[in-house]
């Protein structure tokens, strides 16, 4: 069986471009024995009882790796945090209402990202380790058809590869796997070859070689048409044989890219690429100060040749036995040699410069903030200037990944859930504001927290300045709309739509509170009249009385 031509043209293009990358894979494999031993299967097998760290002396370049990709997530998807939100290019964010869509609409996004059955956190996981070594990672979203959500993986690097257009965007994906004959079979009933079956029915747990398509629709060239920008299609290598050709409104592969280089659509990590000498470096300093600190507590032997009469025995409680006609005043007859020291402390001088310039490679010194600078002698406005020094420093290595990285993710999620239905009827659900808008995902972190928090710390301190100068100046409390800026203030400060009532609440309330006031002071006009009336007719009463009296 052979393949249609436009499916031949395709994966002849996928084989040709795993050729050409194949050198970036003995890269891949040097920075993996180095930063992330676990991933280190580029260019050989790994067994699964290997002991992945065997080779390396220290493993302080693996910590600084961690960490740095641990770091990623904690202050990028803080899972104790609402870390996204939709907003528009225009004011209408600020309309209650508007604003309570998009908060419906991310928490939708939310819950579906965080179902144990989407494998979100792992996925991430993996992906974060991959970007922070390699400058990129590979995951992969679908509808999960036997549970109804969305299913996240990271795939490796070894396995895929990509093409870019013209203007810098990926448009071919091509991923290669192993999947078993069996569940091969129970994908793809209906277009699975009779080779493949029959090999299911022998033995399904063998495996077959798969390769995996995406490409844009109108540049496919097959006859199958969609609707979908988008063309996904299986293909059993093995046996040729094309097992699914479908339309998909995403991409379907998030493929973040650190630091890309020109010429190349494949990324490199600037912290691996600074680190990697250093980490060389660390590696052989640490076998040489280990060696070195073996001789200087278990120094090396010289011995008068034929003075010993016994094996040497230097152990606890050993006893080397001597000759008994060697006379000791000719010198002792076992002894250690003298090792020099001196250099010792040099070379763990060198080591912790070392290992300070691997923190340096990772961005850890950027990205931690050190004790020493927050001490309980430092006024507030000191504590904030160092907050701020520490943001700025920080922002640059984060802000790229929260559009390149999160950004895009999240991006192809509400395209698939928006494609199934998650969202509802458009026409019924959406605000008429939002029909012609195009909404778009911000981020919130701890490094960003403090900026949109600014809004409400402004108004505090504008409340304060006009309530000290109104002594002075009464007219100043009408400088201020307050209406705007304790809105902007509350938007700032996170608060959620449905505390906020809606201009036209405002103004139902406003005139509901006028009208009570006129109806409060129509009752006191209406009291004081009545009273009024009571004391006129007492007095007129009493006058008559009196007059009566007096006729």
């Amino acid at each position: 069986m052979s393949y249609p031509s436009h499916i031949e043209k395709l994966v002849n293009l996928g084989n040709s471009q795993f050729s050409k990358r194949s050198p970036i894979l003995s890269m891949w494999q040097e920075i993996a024995e180095n930063f992330y031993c676990e991933r280190a299967d580029f260019t050989l097998a790994r067994n699964i009882g290997s002991d992945y760290a065997a080779h390396l002396t220290t493993s302080y370049p693996l910590l600084v790796s961690r960490d740095l990709g641990n770091t990623f997530s904690g202050m990028l998807r803080p899972r104790d945090k609402e870390w996204f939100s939709y907003r528009t290019n225009t004011d209408d964010d600020e309309n209650p209402r508007v604003r309570g869509y998009l908060e419906k609409r991310a928490s939708a996004i939310r819950r579906a990202i965080y179902d144990p059955l989407a494998c979100l956190s792992r996925a991430t996981k993996e992906g974060d380790r991959d970007f922070t070594n390699f400058g990129q990672c590979v995951i992969s979203l679908e509808m999960n058809l036997k549970s109804n959500t969305i299913l996240y993986r990271c795939w490796h690097l070894r396995d895929v590869c990509w093409l870019e257009d013209y203007y810098g965007s990926i448009d071919r994906v091509f991923r290669k796997c192993k999947i078993m004959a069996g569940e091969l079979v129970a994908m793809f009933k209906n277009t699975a070859s009779s080779k493949l079956k029959e090999k299911a029915d022998k033995d399904p747990y063998c495996e077959i070689s798969v390769m995996h398509i995406v490409v844009q629709a109108e540049n496919y060239g097959g006859d199958k048409k969609s609707k979908h920008k988008w063309m996904s299609i299986y293909i059993d290598t093995d046996n040729e044989t094309v097992l699914e050709e479908t339309g998909r409104p995403i991409l379907g592969y998030v493929i973040p890219r650190w630091q890309t280089i020109s010429g190349s659509q494949y990324a490199v990590s600037p912290a691996a690429v600074c680190a990697l000498p250093d980490a060389r470096l660390l590696q052989s300093m640490a076998l040489i100060l280990l060696e070195a600190g073996e001789k200087s507590i278990d120094p090396a032997m010289i011995a008068q040749e034929g003075t010993l009469s016994s094996d040497v025995r230097l152990y606890s409680g050993g006893i080397t036995f001597v000759d008994k006609d060697y006379d000791e005043r000719l010198g002792e007859a076992l002894r250690p040699i003298p090792v020099d020291k001196s250099g010792l402390q040099y070379g763990l001088e060198i080591k912790s410069q070392t290992e300070a310039a691997l923190r340096s490679a990772f961005f850890l010194d950027k990205i931690d903030l050190p004790p020493s600078q927050m001490t309980r002698e430092m006024t507030a406005f000191e504590t904030s200037q160092r907050v701020q020094q520490y943001i700025r420093n920080a922002l640059p290595l984060f802000e790229p990944m929260e559009h390149e990285y999160n950004g895009k993710l999240l991006d192809q999620t509400d395209a698939l859930l928006d494609a199934h239905g998650a969202f509802g009827n458009p026409q019924e659900n959406v605000p008429p504001e939002l029909s012609d808008k195009e909404i778009h995902f911000v981020f919130r972190s701890p490094l960003t927290e403090g900026a949109e928090r600014e809004k409400g710390q402004r108004l505090q301190e504008a409340t304060a300045v006009i309530a000290n100068s109104i002594p002075l100046y009464p007219a100043a409390s009408g400088l201020i709309n307050f209406k705007e800026a304790l809105r902007d203030g509350l938007n700032g400060l996170g608060t959620p739509a449905n505390w906020i009532n809606t201009d036209e609440e405002i103004d139902a309330a406003q005139k509901a509170q006028q009208q009570a006031q006129q109806q409060q002071q129509l009752l006191g006009m209406m009291t004081q009249g009545a009273e009024a009336a009571a004391k006129i007719g007492q007095a007129s009463e009493a006058l008559q009385g009196g007059g009566m009296l007096g006729g």
